[in-house]
């Protein structure tokens, strides 16, 4: 920063900032965003170039999604005042949420540049480098942002990923266990007043075990679950789509749908937690397939209702989508004429594609 920017800088912090703003400030930290940024915008009206109002409200746009908005508010507040780190950090988080990652990397640079104990910038250049393929710096500076703040549970389930993507496994696990703090999945921790499961012997007692996240990650880490021992009581806590599926799973001595009543238990585990509970390595990762079956009867009679859609097999897919015209996207009736007069009971076949 030369003189001249240095004097202007003081000048405009010695300048009172607006009252519109702290109205704005206060109408922000009540959750009323479309108050505060009628707010700021009228502060800007009486003072265009103060700093701290344009990051204010570069802020708001970006939780509003309109990151683009964000980055040319925030752009224009380090152009006035350069030497801003939160502002720096902040215009990183704009140019990430717009897939523009490099340049983030360099405004969370910036930010450290100017304050190296920036625990959030930090993290954030961390969040940065994974994206970009930069997995080992990613884990220093996650690391650092650790040593900064010890009891960040971002920083610690983000290194999580960082030590699980290299096989650390130990320490991977681990770490995952903050996930249960952080701003996405503490409202979703479960404080039952039963013990966490950490692989001890369970004996005579019953254990739950209970879907924590997605589908997909409900599907991923049901596999654990004949690794506990033989005999021991298992219930099962899923999402009420997999409860008929997963109910065939060995050893499961109940299953019950999210949401419904839960049995009687002396110990819990949430099914991303079973790796820690089990010690999981690279080479003891399970991997017995299938270990997931339809029921056969039901597969059976979906095999059979199938069977007289010819549209499913092989090639005749083109077939249809040239009777179907111009009928862009998603919910054709078999039996619509469009369809050809395709009939097969109450079946329906959606076609869904990209295209302008």
């Amino acid at each position: 920063m030369n003189r001249q920017q240095r004097r202007a800088t003081a000048k405009q912090s010695q300048r009172a900032r607006p009252r519109s703003a702290d109205e704005g400030l206060r109408y922000y930290r009540a959750g009323r965003l479309d108050q505060a940024a009628s707010h700021y915008l009228m502060a800007l009206a009486e003072q265009p170039d103060d700093a701290d109002t344009l990051h204010l409200l570069g802020v708001l746009r970006h939780q509003q999604g309109r990151s683009e908005a964000a980055v040319e508010l925030i752009a224009k507040a380090v152009a006035i005042r350069p030497n801003y780190p939160e502002a720096h950090n902040d215009l990183g988080n704009a140019l990430c949420a717009l897939g523009r990652t490099a340049k983030g990397a360099a405004s969370y640079r910036e930010a450290l540049r100017l304050r190296p104990d920036f625990a959030d910038a930090h993290n954030n250049l961390g969040n940065a480098l994974w994206v970009l393929g930069r997995a080992a710096e990613a884990a220093a500076s996650f690391g650092h942002s650790l040593r900064l703040r010890p009891d960040a549970a971002e920083a610690h389930t983000n290194l999580s990923y960082a030590h699980l993507l290299a096989g650390r496994f130990e320490e991977g696990w681990t770490e995952y266990e903050w996930r249960w703090k952080t701003r996405r999945m503490s409202a979703g921790a479960r404080n039952f007043p039963a013990p966490l499961w950490r692989g001890e012997t369970i004996g005579d007692r019953v254990i739950l075990l209970h879907a924590e996240q997605g589908l997909g990650d409900t599907l991923q880490f049901c596999r654990y679950v004949p690794l506990i021992a033989p005999g021991a009581r298992i219930e099962r806590e899923v999402q009420a789509p997999l409860v008929r599926l997963l109910s065939r799973l060995p050893g499961i001595t109940q299953i019950v749908a999210r949401g419904d009543s839960l049995p009687s238990f002396d110990m819990h585990c949430p099914l991303l937690s079973l790796p820690r509970a089990f010690g999981t390595t690279l080479d003891t990762i399970p991997g017995t397939t299938p270990y997931l079956a339809a029921d056969p009867a039901r597969a059976a009679a979906w095999r059979e209702r199938l069977a007289c859609l010819d549209v499913l097999r092989g090639g005749d897919l083109h077939g249809v989508a040239s009777r179907v015209g111009d009928l862009r996207a998603g919910d054709l009736r078999v039996g619509d004429s469009r369809a050809g007069g395709l009939r097969v009971g109450g079946l329906r076949v959606g076609l869904v594609w990209a295209g302008g």
